[in-house]
């Protein structure tokens, strides 16, 4: 039940954030860009 109340809350925070994302006018296919260069970014410091 704890694990569920905390995916809960993550999902409410993404939510949010993609509302005032949407709010300022980034695109969906931004924040996906932004996401996915931020992934390779971090994935890139792991192996270092």
């Amino acid at each position: 039940m704890n694990r569920t109340l905390k995916v809960d809350e993550l999902d409410r925070e993404w939510v949010e954030l993609m509302k005032m994302a949407k709010e300022l006018g980034i695109s969906k296919k931004e924040v996906q860009f932004f996401l996915q260069k931020n992934a390779a970014t971090n994935n890139r410091s792991a192996v270092n």
